[in-house]
């Protein structure tokens, strides 16, 4: 986050001069400062309730006279955007914007932000940069970027944003490297122009090392993780002389932009886990969170203890990304131990409890991690955490359904106040998985009433109990809906119809949704196999279907199996049948049970029974070097 710092000089009467201070941020602080001047609108004499806008009296002394100061530039903007716009000032509007700056600009207070908040709407300062920046500098101070007026003034602010830079392009400012820096920011972060941010890089003449890190974060964040590491490696390169060493904001986007990497991402935390070490930001604690949270994400879970152990400090940042890869791995128990070990060590945040509540479905054994749930209920409800964070709600909705006590559910969801998208795809998710299918469509049902637009997870559970239930019609009806919404292009989404339709007998349909999905997966293929397996009249559709599945260079898994071995023995195919067991070899799953008691199914229904008494030999002897 990078801001604007100006001082105003207001001139009253008695000559006296006034300044107002803006606090500037450490990472840009150089060691010239820049001065901007202001003349304020002069009221008159008499008390008038309201006053027109006055061009404002220049009391500068240009530096040069061929070019004007940016501050005249800025003064002429604001007076004809006042005369566009015809705002009426309020006589105490001045001094009521010298009592919010003053009594505001240090605090980093959360209560404080929420008040200078209420204000600026109230006396409508939404447009005035100075005041916004104070309010994003507390909210920033709290760690609560999220809550700053930056998205609700988002259309005003980009244009001015713009609009500054056309006017520093005509002043010695065009070329200044802590003015670039802000513009690589602005174009990048806010606008997403990368290209424009890297125009501004290749203007600066002398780059420093904030340079060099604002034009990493800005291809970090867009997932361009290539780029990224190849302005890295600029860096070094031009940095060689120890005049750009890389600090832990170098690292901390360099491991994001390698965890946006699906295919590499592994290898490129191991290299960037070695440069650290070689830099000796390891025991960091920016630096070591971003690590914990990127080995996890990868399921590098002895990596991410590791570092976790050796850093020197820890927060709830590092605590948390260690415990979301631990419950990605299933290993809820040992995601619940580490909170138990830190709970007292570092500021637990509400994310903390939230990941704690979704450990416990993954726990050996359901019935403990429901009764550790039961007492972080217990817990929440007497701190009143569940009423501060709506995110702790869903996740009791969650446990409780993920552990089979869709009752508890139920009674946490009906007496959440504050409903979202989530809290209903989490209910009726778990109304689905718990088989309560009539329950299910009619929380969706309810969902609609309330206004709220569904997600492709909602269709997903919703069409999901509408084929357990055998409810056509209505899937039909959710089906229109799905187009309305735009969401028939999700693969998910398009699974679920396929199995619909399948379970209801609907070929036609199925075909018909399969030949319009823009993309498939495994899942998709295997669901239209299946469609076609079940009916005796379409087991030719079905085989061709799976030499298209291969031909598209997918790899049969044990569904694919099990549906086509289903199709070739209703029919008695034996040479398909031999075929289809000379393909299990190949793809090394003969040992799956499921299918070799489809094997079985498959021979036995071809009279084959010397076959059936070698696959069921070879089950004995397994069962029997288990027992052993």
């Amino acid at each position: 986050m990078f801001r604007w710092f100006f001082t105003c000089t207001h001139t009253h009467s008695h000559h006296h001069r006034r300044k107002l201070h803006y606090n500037s941020n450490p990472a840009l602080t150089t060691s010239t400062t820049t001065t901007f001047t202001v003349s304020p609108l002069i009221p008159p004499q008499d008390k008038t309730l309201f006053l027109k806008p006055q061009l404002p009296t220049n009391h500068l002394r240009p530096s040069s006279p061929s070019i004007p100061t940016l501050q005249n530039l800025v003064d002429h903007y604001k007076t004809s955007k006042s005369q566009v716009t015809k705002h009426v000032l309020h006589s105490g509007c001045s001094e009521t914007l010298e009592f919010l700056v003053s009594r505001y600009r240090d605090s980093s207070c959360p209560k404080d932000a929420k008040e200078l908040h209420l204000q600026i709407f109230k006396y409508g300062f939404v447009n005035d940069m100075f005041l916004c920046n104070t309010l994003i500098n507390i909210y920033a101070r709290n760690g609560d970027l999220g809550s700053a007026p930056c998205q609700e003034c988002r259309p005003c602010g980009v244009k001015f944003g713009v609009q500054i830079h056309g006017l520093m392009s005509k002043t010695r400012y065009a070329f200044d490297v802590v003015v670039c820096n802000v513009l690589i920011s602005m174009y990048g972060n806010c606008l997403g122009s990368a290209d424009d941010a890297r125009r501004v890089f290749d203007q600066i003449e002398i780059r420093n090392s904030i340079s060099w890190n604002s034009i990493i974060s800005v291809y970090s964040q867009r997932g361009e993780a290539i780029s990224a590491f190849q302005f890295f490696s600029r860096m070094e390169w031009q940095g060689s002389g120890f005049t750009l060493k890389p600090n832990e904001y170098t690292f901390g986007s360099l491991i994001t932009a390698a965890c946006s990497s699906v295919d590499t991402g592994s290898s490129l935390l191991k290299q960037m886990l070695a440069r650290v070490k070689k830099s000796g930001h390891l025991g960091d604690m920016y630096v070591g969170s971003a690590l914990v949270s990127g080995f996890a994400r990868f399921g590098l879970i002895d990596y991410a203890k590791q570092i976790f152990e050796q850093m020197g400090k820890r927060n709830a940042v590092s605590m948390n990304g260690l415990m979301v890869g631990l419950v990605r791995q299933k290993r809820g128990e040992e995601a619940a131990k580490v909170f138990m070990e830190m709970r007292n060590l570092v500021d637990i945040n509400l994310d903390s409890y939230v990941i704690l509540l979704s450990a416990f479905p993954e726990f050996a054994v359901l019935e403990d991690g429901k009764r550790k749930g039961t007492e972080v209920h217990g817990y929440v409800i007497r701190t009143g955490l569940i009423d501060i964070k709506r995110e702790i709600g869903n996740g009791l909705v969650n446990m409780y359904a993920k552990c089979g006590a869709i009752a508890d559910a139920c009674s946490v969801f009906g007496v959440m106040g504050d409903k979202d998208s989530v809290s209903w795809n989490t209910m009726i998710s778990g109304l689905d998985q718990n088989e309560c299918f009539e329950d299910a469509v009619n929380s969706f049902v309810a969902m609609r009433k309330t206004g709220l637009m569904p997600s492709n997870f909602t269709l997903i559970s919703t069409l999901s109990s509408c084929a357990s239930l055998g409810w056509r019609m209505l899937g039909q009806q959710i089906h229109c809906e799905e187009v309305k919404l735009g969401l028939d292009l999700d693969v998910s989404v398009s699974n679920a119809l396929l199995a619909l339709y399948a379970e209801t007998g609907c070929l036609t349909e199925s075909e018909k949704v399969f030949s319009l999905m823009p993309d498939y997966d495994q899942v998709s293929w295997n669901s239209i196999i299946g469609a076609f397996a079940n009916s005796e009249a379409s087991v030719v559709e079905a085989v061709k279907y799976l030499l298209n599945m291969m031909r598209a260079g997918w790899s049969l898994n044990r569904v694919s199996f099990i549906n086509i071995l289903a199709a070739v023995s209703s029919l008695s195919l034996h040479q398909m049948g031999h075929q289809i067991h000379g393909l299990v070899l190949k793809y090394c799953v003969a040992n799956d049970t499921a299918i070799e008691n489809a094997l079985l199914a498959y021979y036995g229904k071809c009279g084959e029974i010397d076959e059936c008494e070698k696959i069921f030999s070879r089950m004995s002897e397994r069962r029997d070097e288990l027992q052993h």
